[in-house]
């Protein structure tokens, strides 16, 4: 049996008339990746603005989305370096963010880029 890589995940969505992809960023047998690795393998992916953008469209994520703890960057510097920010689905419905797990990210997450 093949074994399970997280980085061959790739969920397309519309959203506000707007093309997203979710996607991973693992690959097999890796239990996590360092915020520094995981904006290399996936360099644009959407910001803050973007992501309230996202919800305010009223379209809901897809299921597998949503079930997934989400990375968005919360701040993006001159160097190319940023701040991811990972987002949660709480029991109410709403999402609620916090600094992604001390700057290692496991397979319980996707991250979203913007399709063009």
């Amino acid at each position: 049996m093949a074994s399970y890589v997280h980085k061959n995940n790739r969920i397309s969505f519309e959203a506000g008339g707007r093309r997203f992809e979710a996607v991973g960023f693992l690959n097999e047998d890796e239990p996590y990746v360092t915020e520094e690795e995981l904006l290399r393998r996936v360099p644009d992916i959407i910001d803050m603005a973007e992501w309230k953008l996202l919800l305010s469209s009223g379209t809901p994520l897809p299921a597998e989305v949503a079930r997934c703890s989400v990375g968005v960057v919360k701040e993006r510097y001159s160097d190319g370096s940023a701040i991811l920010y990972c987002l949660s689905k709480a029991s109410d419905g709403s999402w609620y963010g916090e600094p992604g797990y001390g700057g290692l990210w496991p397979c319980s997450t996707v991250v979203l880029r913007r399709c063009t």
